[in-house]
């Protein structure tokens, strides 16, 4: 998939070898649902699950509360 400008912040942070998967995929996802690509950030909250992200932290964020 080629990745436009806004997706720059979002591929660095997935490429970055330091960090918490499951907290780097929410913080994309928050990121992605505030420049209103919803379907990338479903995509990247998806990743968070899958990386161990529990749901009540991903309720507690301001952005998604889902």
């Amino acid at each position: 998939m080629a990745l436009g400008p806004r997706w720059s912040m979002v591929a660095r942070a997935r490429a970055a070898d330091d960090g918490d998967p499951a907290e780097i995929a929410l913080y994309n996802a928050e990121t992605l649902s505030l420049l209103g690509d919803t379907a990338a950030s479903n995509r990247e909250l998806a990743r968070a699950r899958t990386s161990g992200m529990a749901k009540a932290r991903i309720r507690a964020s301001p952005v998604l509360g889902k």
